[in-house]
């Protein structure tokens, strides 16, 4: 291989590892919701109502989340409260595992971190309906 191949090796190695210790450095903690986009299968971008936090307990310690969330606008309108654990799938991805009130489990898998620092966070995910959510918090 070539010296230019070796060297953009090597930095795509030591980006995924920062990115993945900002996520272990910065995830958990409170997070509120600053701003909230949904986007249909036609591709229109709603903006609803919304309030709501997060939470993620430290990963290799206790890996739990919590989320309280309503949203309102004719196109969706929820009111979310859930608990579960979560776990990092790669650097910018991770899977929610929600605990249901009989004690089942239900997955939501693929949530993705577009950007994280100390004091923002956004992700982006796909619900059962195919829209895509974008959602920005901060502590």
């Amino acid at each position: 291989m070539s010296r230019v191949a070796h060297i953009a090796i090597l930095f795509v190695l030591l980006v995924s590892c920062n990115k993945e210790k900002q996520v272990h450095k910065h995830l958990p903690g409170t997070w509120t919701i600053v701003y909230y986009k949904f986007t249909d299968n036609e591709g229109f971008n709603y903006f609803p109502e919304f309030d709501g936090k997060f939470f993620f307990g430290n990963e290799t310690d206790a890996p739990s989340y919590s989320i309280g969330l309503t949203l309102s606008h004719p196109k969706i309108s929820q009111s979310r409260i859930e608990t579960g654990t979560y776990k990092l799938t790669s650097p910018v991805k991770f899977d929610l595992l929600a605990t249901n009130g009989n004690g089942t489990l239900t997955p939501h898998p693929n949530y993705e971190i577009l950007f994280i620092s100390k004091s923002d966070l956004k992700i982006l995910f796909v619900d059962s309906l195919n829209r895509v959510h974008t959602v920005v918090l901060e502590k």
